[in-house]
Parts: structure tokens; C-alpha cells; sequence
């Protein structure tokens, strides 16, 4: 899921994430004594499938992670940017305090460090180029305070525009009224940072979001920062960790899973030969991209329900651009400016790259990671490496001046393209709703489960919901509601 990387202020929930990895009580159970957990087929290691792997290990239960990739991490995948670890998946610990992830984190002996783009909004370099210049400060705050104001009044255009409108029939609408008595620059800004914003908590085109359920969140929120925390050293720490001495087969792409008889046997492709597993069970922790693209065949096949669910509910699109360079020439100026917010004058693709993370400020190193989401990630997953390094050192240019230098590395995500995952991570679609995330979540049969962060509705799109996925399905196996990780150096 990428861990997704958006905030989220609006989602203020009272409970905690009671209940949302699954309590034995209230999950089906897959532990009689006829059909007890012994060998346990894992497809995928992402944070769902290395997460279960361990619960189980700690209660004695063997378990096989089959892995489509030369790696392990799935949607996590912390990568070396001339010499820094930069996260081209999730990078956040978003709302840390309280969060699973965070204590994981904690046990595992991983520091965390404090990201928070909001909190630097004063310094932060906006440049719109429809304009060709720079935003004075409070041009900049009005643009950010239009989303605040929409996020304030977004149930008003529910009310007014019912429960089959997007988030932009909303937003349009908000800005018809909000910003009648703007300039048209600042109305056009005021709608580029609403948009930007609303696409990339979900990293969906916000033709495509469901009003209903941006108002309707059924999103669980912890305490703290809703940005939240970057584990040092990425992600790749956390994943290592969970993973442990696990039994990971990778380069091997399941094909067939079958599962009606005393065990279950699932098929997959290790280059040119067909390998084939045998267990007890068998927990599929795929992203939703892979189930829409009907990759894997089942038999039996799975209900109409669960392939309903599987159509309707969203899997959206985030790319990263990471650049390192010599020194952090953007802090340069006086005053010293951090992030950069680019509203692009491309009018074919208004929301081209328009968020620039400073991670001298972040992290304390010389790099900049271009966020993308929605429908110009998707454009964006269709360049090739040279034109969108050309792309962004033109726009650096503009902004900074002739003299920005060039990279010494370059760096881009592709998970549009990734044939192991065709998407970042899932949101609520127009015409879909939490029930299909349940739907989703249920096992196909007492010996075939699902886990990954799309089947748990109080936390899609987080790594943190990856991981108490694969806490409820080890539940549900073992009918118990107490199970454990450990970290393993």
C-alpha cells in the first residue's frame, strides 16, 4: 500500500483500533480440531504476509511465504538514493501515538523521527506557474486555508449533492461559492491545493472519491501528528525485522490456488518451472491490483460477493521522484525555505508534481522526493526515467533559478507498472463502501483467507492496517484473540 502517504486531519474517530485486527469472539474460525493451522501458505511478503508469519512462528505454527519478487517488503521498499535510505513506497508511521507500527518499532529498537510538512507551511517555497513567480506568504495561506474550509463544510455539500457524488462535484461546488470573490489566480490555487490534497490522502483522481465516504470516514484514528513519523533508516528496518528467519520463497509468481479438499495446494511459476506447495491453509496478503487483474486463479472460484467487492473498492496511484544532491541549495535563501508546492501551468495535467519533500529538513540529508497521486501518477508511471529527470530539473530551475545543479542521483517509483502490484494502495470508490472491505476481508473458504490493507476498513491504505490484518487472520486461524510478534535483529 504504499504505506499511504497522506494526511488525514479531517478523521477525528473517538475509539481506538479496538476490534480492528480482529477479535476471536467475533471472527468465524478456521481452528477446529479437523482443520487445525500446520502448515500455513503465505502469498506474499508485504507487511500482512510477514506480520502473520511471525504471529504464527510465536505460537508454533509453520508457515511458507511465497513472494513474487527478488525481495521482501512488498509496497514497503526503502532504496538507496546516492547513499541515502529514501522510501519509494510508504515512508510515514502516520498518527503514531498508540499506533501498532510504533510499538513494533519500539520492541525492534527503530528510532523514529517526527515529518510533518504542516508544520512548516510558513516556510514552505509555493510557486505557481501560471503567475511565474513565487506566493507571498499570505497567498500561500489563503490557497492551504481554502482546503481547511472545505474540510469543514464537506458534509453541507453531501447534504446538497447526495451519496453517489465525488469528492470533485464537492470541491467544484465549494469553490464555486468560496471563491466567487477571489481573483481567479487565487481561485485556481485555492482548487489546486483542495484537489491536491483530497488525491493524495487516497491516491485516487477525485472524480473517482466517494463523497459519502470522505464524510462518513470509517478510518480509526490513533493520537498524534497525522503525518506522523519516519522509522530512521526507512522502512527496510521494520520489514527485516518482522521477517526475521522466516521461510520466504521469492521470485516465485502463484498462479492457481486450490483450496476445496483436506488441505490446500497453491501453484507458482520460479522462472521457467512450476513449483507447486502443499498446507493446512493458505492466506493470500496480494494487493488489491493483483485481485482485480484476476492474476491468481481459484478453485473452487471465489464467491460473487467477494468479486463484487474486489470491482468496486479502489486501488489508486502514487509515484515518488527521489533527487540527491551536493548540498540542499532550496534552503539557501533568506529566508531559508523548506518544501517546495508547485501548482504547474500545464494545463493538460494541472496537478504535474506539485509536492516537493525537503529531506535536509526531514531526515537531515540532501534530497528532494516528488509526490505524485491520482490520475497524473498514473501519466507519470508512463515516462521514462530521462523525461521525467528532464521535467523536474526544468521546474527546479524555474523556481530556484538557472543555477540549481544537477542530481547526482535519481530515483523513481513505478507502481502502476509493477506487475505484483498495479497500484498503490485502496480507497472508497464512488458506488463502493466499507461492507466491501468486510467482503473482502472474509475467507473464501474454512482453509483460504485474505490479509493486506485493503480488507480492513478502520485502516485502508495504511501499513499499520497491513500489519493488523495479519494479526486477525493468525486470530481467526487459531481461534484466539491473543497473539504476538517479536523482532527479530
Amino acid at each position: 500500500m504504499q504505506n499511504r502517504d497522506r494526511f488525514d486531519p479531517r478523521r477525528r474517530a473517538l475509539l481506538r483500533l479496538l476490534g480492528a485486527a480482529g477479535t476471536a469472539a467475533l471472527l468465524p474460525a478456521c481452528g477446529s480440531r479437523s482443520s487445525a493451522p500446520r502448515r500455513v501458505l503465505i502469498v506474499g511478503a508485504g507487511m500482512a504476509g510477514l506480520t502473520a508469519a511471525n504471529a504464527l512462528r510465536q505460537a508454533g505454527v509453520d508457515s511458507v511465504i511465497i513472494e513474487a519478487r527478488d525481495r521482501i517488503g512488498g509496497r514497503l521498499w526503502t532504496r538507496d538514493l546516492g547513499g541515502i535510505p529514501v522510501d519509494f513506497g510508504g515512508s510515514w508511521i502516520h498518527e503514531p501515538d498508540g499506533n501498532p507500527m510504533s510499538a513494533f518499532a519500539d520492541q525492534a529498537g527503530v528510532a523514529r523521527t517526527p515529518v510533518d510538512p504542516t508544520n512548516d507551511l510558513a516556510s514552505i517555497e509555493a510557486y505557481d506557474e501560471n503567475i511565474g513567480r513565487s506566493l507571498l506568504l499570505p497567498e500561500t495561506l489563503q490557497a492551504f486555508g481554502a482546503y481547511e474550509g472545505f474540510d469543514q463544510t464537506d458534509s453541507v455539500w453531501l447534504d446538497q449533492l447526495g451519496p453517489q457524488a465525488s469528492v470533485k462535484d464537492a470541491i467544484e461546488a465549494y469553490i464555486a461559492v468560496a471563491g466567487a470573490a477571489m481573483l481567479p489566480d487565487q481561485r485556481a490555487r485555492a482548487l489546486h491545493v483542495t484537489r491536491y490534497v483530497h488525491e493524495t490522502f487516497d491516491a485516487a483522481d477525485w472524480g473517482d472519491l466517494s463523497l459519502e465516504y470522505l464524510v462518513n470516514s470509517p478510518i480509526v484514528t490513533y493520537g498524534g501528528s497525522a503525518f506522523g513519523d519516519f522509522p530512521v533508516g526507512g522502512y527496510t528496518r521494520l520489514v527485516q525485522a518482522m521477517a526475521g528467519r522466516s521461510d520466504v520463497r521469492l521470485n516465485h509468481v502463484v498462479t492457481r490456488i486450490e483450496h476445496g479438499g483436506s488441505g490446500v495446494t497453491v501453484q507458482a511459476l520460479h522462472g521457467t518451472q512450476s513449483v507447486s506447495f502443499s498446507g493446512s491453509h493458505v492466506l493470500v496478503t496480494v494487493p488489491l491490483g493483483v485481485l482485480k487483474a484476476a492474476d491468481i486463479a481459484f478453485d473452487p472460484p471465489l464467491a460473487q460477493r467477494k468479486l463484487d467487492a474486489i470491482g468496486r473498492v479502489g486501488f489508486g496511484h502514487f509515484e515518488k521522484v527521489g533527487l540527491r544532491f551536493d548540498a540542499p541549495f532550496w534552503e539557501s535563501g533568506t529566508p531559508s525555505r523548506t518544501h517546495l508546492y508547485f501548482v504547474s501551468g500545464n494545463a493538460d495535467e494541472p496537478m504535474e508534481l506539485p509536492l516537493f519533500l525537503d529531506c535536509q529538513r526531514a531526515i537531515g540529508q540532501p534530497a528532494l522526493v516528488g509526490l505524485v497521486s491520482g490520475a497524473y501518477a498514473q501519466h507519470f508511471a508512463t515516462l521514462g526515467a530521462d523525461a521525467i529527470r528532464t521535467r523536474v530539473l526544468a521546474i527546479l530551475r524555474e523556481v530556484y533559478g538557472t543555477g540549481v545543479p544537477a542530481p547526482t542521483a535519481v530515483l523513481t517509483s513505478g507502481w502502476a507498472n509493477d506487475p505484483f502490484a498495479r497500484g498503490s494502495y485502496s480507497y472508497l470508490a464512488v458506488g463502493s463502501t466499507p461492507d466491501d472491505m468486510d467482503a473482502l476481508a472474509e475467507p473464501a473458504s474454512e482453509r483460504l483467507l485474505f490479509a493486506g490493507e485493503a480488507t480492513i476498513k478502520q485502516r485502508y491504505g495504511y501499513a499499520d492496517g497491513a500489519l493488523s490484518s495479519g494479526l486477525r487472520e493468525v486470530k481467526r486461524l487459531l481461534g484466539t484473540d491473543q497473539v504476538s510478534v517479536k523482532p527479530y535483529a
